[in-house]
């Protein structure tokens, strides 16, 4: 318990803390929250529906699902894709996408519940995640660009940039109370 008067001398010392706390959650964290949270939902969702697809002949799956989706008019685009990869689609790549879907979906929650405590692994969890995967995004950007997949770069870069500022605030923080106590 703190008295009012010890935290007005402390905050007039400065020796308070500052009111950008790095364990705070800030907007920007609860943005990242957000945006890891729904995207591990979806890959829950997409697990599972390979899940359902490997159940059944993958193929005819996926063909009743887009038709189903759109109402049985689906757009040219996602006829092309269908026609395209038709021959492609089996039970073994169904588990293998099960798989991998599945083992990040559990990436995605971890950075998110972890992220929601405050814990710093969760924050260098991210980083590591995001840094893996610019690489992989600036090949798609400039061989096969769209907007979409430009966005994606530059909200991870965003991210990456946050959380390191982040890190780097915490660390100066910490600098500066051990340079106070000594």
């Amino acid at each position: 318990m703190v008295d009012a008067p010890a935290a007005v001398h402390a905050a007039a010392a400065g020796t308070a803390k500052h009111s950008s706390d790095p364990h705070k959650l800030t907007w920007g964290l609860w943005l990242i929250i957000f945006l890891k949270g729904v995207t591990a939902l979806l890959l829950w969702g997409a697990f599972a529906l390979l899940l359902v697809a490997g159940r059944e002949d993958p193929r005819n799956f996926f063909s009743v699902l887009i038709f189903r989706t759109f109402h049985g008019n689906p757009p040219e685009m996602a006829l092309r894709f269908l026609v395209r990869n038709m021959e492609f689609i089996s039970h073994a790549m169904i588990i293998r996408f099960a798989l991998a879907t599945v083992a990040y979906a559990m990436v995605e929650s971890a950075e998110a519940v972890g992220l929601f405590l405050r814990k710093g692994w969760a924050e260098w969890l991210v980083i590591l995640v995001t840094v893996s995967f610019i690489p992989f995004e600036v090949y798609e950007c400039v061989t096969h660009p769209n907007p979409i997949k430009l966005a994606s770069l530059i909200i991870n870069l965003i991210i990456l940039w946050y959380l390191l500022k982040r890190l780097f605030d915490k660390r100066a923080e910490e600098r500066r109370a051990i340079l106070q106590r000594s």
